[in-house]
């Protein structure tokens, strides 16, 4: 293909994406892809890319690689081999974003846009296989881009080496808030690996919080830099000791607002790690150990229970539950049920619709039954399948939804009364016993004195009366004389 355009149209296609993608199309002698322009005028490209041809990506590539104007990039592949159940005569045919080529072409023409935008704040590259190499040269662009806030690689496969390679490029990253990894199979290793992320990133700014107390400024906590949101669902080999990992790294976290764990064969060795955390790391607002069938219903309880407390003492504003991953299902229900929808060609991509409409519709009839806040929340795990409904629903009546608000806080500080007053009954009594230990009732001691001095004049005139009765007496007398004397001769001194 030969790629031949003034240097005008060159600079005008930094900022319009549609014209330089038409004029590109236009010197390769093909027509534009209608799904690449339908959200153009948003700023937007998403588009999936298992409907794109062969002789349709250069241009795409091309006029991707020095765009400055997106504001969201979104790649979708809806095909994988596990969804489709292919025949002897489509197995040997393989699309052409399965081809290294051409991933590996467009994942450098999204790192030269990373490195040249100043409006990009969302990637999302979904079903994308991608090997170390494509991880690693769109990591090394991610801590030069100041605009990036969300990036999602979600089912893309990159496994613990491909995790290590990324979060090497987020620890440098400044503006990066959200990273979802969910369905990428990963293990303990890549729990362990988020949590030395999540203490990096913590320690850089514990700093960041020393320089502005000294000079004598309030830190904003909110506006630093690092992760609020992490989402790795549907990585069962996870576990429990993936659990354990990231659950020591929140406590001295004080920023990650969202931990979404579902499906990641978590038992309630691993779900109960998090009770302290949430008692101790006030921040954290939502902990998704949903799908996770080992959980037992009263472990739930008891971690919904804080999170609860934890949402009515933060500010959880933009940061929401997601939905309820259902087995089996690897891209999201509500992207599976908008995309696959409108475009039905092959029988496996119809059956795969009407799957995700009918959970659509189940979702959506429940939803205008209840209005579902995620303050409070009761996880059912029965045998054939596991519920999460919400204690708090919103009722349509202000002034009933004012009183259940007000009966939580009641609730809240009859909870703290009891924890106060037990505590205080116990410091009463550790003071009461070292008081007794150190100082000793003094009345009670006087008492004992008042009684040995008696006790002792009583056996000194006793002794006195056996001198006299033996004729010992003028010993006595002699004695005191004596005494008088050297009293007197020593004040004739002092005089």
């Amino acid at each position: 293909m030969n790629m031949i355009e003034t240097v005008q149209e060159r600079h005008r296609g930094q900022y319009d994406f549609g014209a330089y993608y038409d004029n590109l199309c236009a010197i390769q002698n093909t027509c534009p892809v209608p799904a690449i322009k339908a959200n153009l005028r948003k700023s937007i490209l998403d588009c999936k890319a298992d409907r794109i041809r062969l002789i349709d990506w250069p241009p795409l590539i091309e006029a991707l690689r020095i765009n400055k104007s997106l504001r969201a990039v979104i790649f979708k592949c809806c095909r994988t081999k596990h969804k489709t159940q292919e025949t002897c005569a489509t197995r040997a045919k393989i699309l052409p974003i399965q081809s290294r080529e051409i991933i590996t072409k467009l994942c450098r023409a999204l790192r030269d846009c990373i490195l040249v935008t100043d409006c990009l704040n969302s990637l999302e590259l979904h079903g994308i296989r991608l090997m170390f190499r494509e991880i690693e040269t769109l990591s090394k662009a991610l801590p030069k881009n100041k605009t990036l806030q969300r990036i999602s690689l979600e089912n893309c496969q990159i496994k613990d080496q491909g995790l290590e390679t990324l979060c090497t490029g987020l620890k440098n990253s400044v503006s990066i808030t959200s990273l979802n990894v969910s369905g990428c199979h990963l293990t303990s290793k890549g729990a362990e690996t988020l949590a030395k992320l999540i203490l990096h990133q913590a320690t850089a700014r514990y700093a960041e919080t020393w320089k502005e107390s000294l000079r004598y400024r309030w830190p904003d906590l909110d506006r630093m830099p690092g992760l609020r949101r992490i989402t790795a669902c549907m990585n069962p080999l996870f576990g429990d000791e993936g659990a354990s990992y990231l659950a020591d790294a929140l406590k001295d976290d004080l920023w990650l607002k969202a931990l979404d764990l579902q499906q990641c064969g978590i038992t309630n060795e691993g779900a109960k790690k998090f009770e302290p955390v949430l008692q101790i790391n006030n921040s954290l607002v939502i902990v998704d150990l949903r799908a996770n069938h080992l959980i037992d219903r009263s472990v739930f309880e008891a971690i919904m229970e804080q999170i609860a407390t934890n949402t009515i003492r933060q500010d959880c504003s933009g940061f929401e539950w997601l939905r309820l991953v259902q087995a089996g299902d690897i891209n999201d229900v509500s992207s599976a049920s908008s995309a696959l929808s409108k475009d039905r060609r092959t029988c496996n991509e119809s059956e795969i619709s009407t799957d995700a409409k009918r959970i659509h519709k189940s979702t959506s009839k429940f939803q205008k039954q209840f209005k579902i806040t995620p303050n409070e929340a009761i996880i059912q795990n029965n045998s054939s399948s596991l519920k999460f409904l919400v204690k708090d629903t919103e009722v349509d009546d202000p002034q009933m939804t004012g009183l259940r608000k007000v009966e939580k806080k009641l609730n809240k500080c009859r909870k703290q009364l009891k924890k106060e007053i037990i505590a205080r009954e116990k410091a009463e009594s550790k003071l009461r016993e070292i008081h007794f230990a150190q100082k000793p009732d003094l009345a009670f001691d006087n008492e004992n004195l008042l009684s040995d001095i008696e006790d002792s004049l009583e056996k000194f005139h006793k002794f006195l009366d056996i001198l006299r009765d033996n004729g010992y007496g003028n010993l006595w007398s002699d004695g005191m004389r004596k005494d008088q004397t050297v009293v007197a001769d020593s004040i004739a001194i002092q005089m």
